[in-house]
């Protein structure tokens, strides 16, 4: 049974709700693709010139007259289901116990489990919000051993962030010793060489045979550092 879903934001004396809905499933692509859009606010508005369906550009339509407004999506029948506000930049993340098991950005909020880490918000819980959180497996095989759905957009987006911020906090400063040498678990060992202004990068991996730039190097995750090399 098909059921029309709205969003409404009420950050008006008046609330205000879409003209058309985005949606008729709790269960489809379109209603997954419109809270993916409510997140990534702010988004354009109408799409039809790029070939969009009719419940995008229903959503693109409100969306983009509200882009920080608190809004909720919102049944026929009055059923509300909350949407979180865009996040906030990644440095606001920040660890909540001495033993960085644990951090929160807002409602956000990151956890480290046994398989490695989950991230949820702090509106998504109960039965009128299906996947409530998202969980990051460190190591393939245990990612092999999930059972259950954890791709919700917003909670992905989330887990991301929180990633790339865990990671930036784990990163040593970048050696600048001739010879230096540093571990990666990709390029294995990158040895820090004379450079010049047309080279890619002063580190060089061995095992590529180019050279990279610190940047690329930390980027791709974590980094050892084996000796600080010679700085005379």
């Amino acid at each position: 049974m098909s059921t029309y879903w709205y969003f409404e934001c009420d950050s008006h004396a008046t609330p205000l709700r879409s003209e058309g809905e985005f949606t008729q499933h709790t269960d489809d692509a379109a209603y997954k693709h419109g809270i993916e859009l409510a997140n990534a606010r702010p988004v354009g508005p109408v799409a039809r010139h790029m070939g969009a369906g009719r419940y995008e550009n229903n959503a693109r339509d409100f969306l983009a007259l509200h882009p920080t407004c608190h809004i909720y999506a919102i049944s026929e029948h009055g059923i509300v289901v909350p949407v979180p506000a865009p996040m906030a930049p990644l440095d606001t993340w920040a660890w909540t116990n001495d033993e960085h098991t644990e951090a929160r950005l807002g409602k956000w909020r990151a956890q480290q489990a046994r398989l490695g880490w989950r991230v949820f918000h702090d509106d998504f819980h109960g039965p009128d919000w299906p996947i409530p959180m998202a969980l990051h497996c460190e190591t393939q095989e245990a990612s092999d051993l999930l059972r259950y759905p954890v791709d919700h957009p917003a909670t992905r987006r989330a887990l991301a962030d929180f990633l790339a911020w865990k990671s930036a906090q784990e990163l040593p400063a970048e050696p600048t010793g001739l010879g230096a040498v540093v571990d990666t678990p990709y390029h294995h060992r990158l040895v820090r060489v004379p450079t010049w202004p047309a080279a890619a990068g002063p580190w060089f991996s061995e095992d590529a045979h180019r050279r990279f730039t610190w940047e690329q190097i930390t980027n791709r995750g974590p980094v050892t550092v084996l000796s600080e090399g010679v700085t005379a």
